[in-house]
């Protein structure tokens, strides 16, 4: 996370401070004083705060006192507050300047926010990810097609497991664990003392899963 900080971080801004030009270049950031000194064997050497380092080129020093620079600010942050900082911002940019349709699910997706009691962080961030990931309309609607789909079978899977059971108990233990009936769930019109199994039961869950 710390490497992740330190990109966040402005290039520092040098200028040559050597009267005769070409042999000092400073930079001021944060009241920190970086300072290169091109030293007459060729190389540059960087005063304090980088500990007298000496490199061969002008451009590696620049990026010493860079990642110096960098690693003092990122460990000044919370990694964790600056995460949630972007998640937010994320949340926010998403949310755009148009105005959303409301529809049958408008509600439930606002009650499911990680703001409201039925909300849970981590799924949002799976779904910022998500989202993020797509940048079309299509490849959205795709996502949400995928989404739907997977719901879908799971309730179709659910439903014929309980089908299942029905088919292997009687009508009174049906009624009597689900507490409900439908019309033409027996097969005779008879429940035969509750010995009668719970076919026609698993039908008309059956029947209601196609309408």
């Amino acid at each position: 996370m710390t490497a992740d900080l330190e990109k966040l971080v402005k290039p520092l801004v040098w200028r040559d401070v050597d009267t005769y030009g070409g042999t000092v270049w400073d930079a001021v950031a944060a009241g920190v004083v970086y300072r290169i000194i091109h030293k007459s064997d060729g190389k540059y050497w960087l005063t304090d705060p980088c500990c007298g380092t000496v490199v061969p080129t002008i451009k590696a020093a620049k990026a010493a006192a860079q990642a110096d620079y960098a690693s003092r600010i990122a460990a000044a942050l919370d990694p964790d507050a600056v995460a949630k900082m972007v998640q937010e911002a994320k949340a926010e940019a998403l949310q755009g300047p148009w105005t959303d349709e409301p529809d049958d699910l408008t509600d439930a997706v606002m009650a499911s926010h990680p703001f409201k009691e039925r909300g849970d962080y981590k799924t949002y961030c799976r779904a910022l990810e998500l989202v993020s990931n797509r940048h079309s309309k299509g490849a959205l609607v795709s996502l949400v097609n995928y989404l739907l789909r997977q719901s879908q079978e799971a309730v179709k899977a659910e439903r014929e497991a309980c089908a299942a059971w029905c088919e292997m108990n009687t009508m009174d233990t049906v009624i009597g664990v689900t507490g409900r009936k439908y019309a033409g769930m027996y097969t005779n019109g008879e429940n035969n003392g509750g010995t009668h199994s719970g076919m026609g039961y698993a039908a008309a869950i059956r029947a209601r899963g196609e309408a």
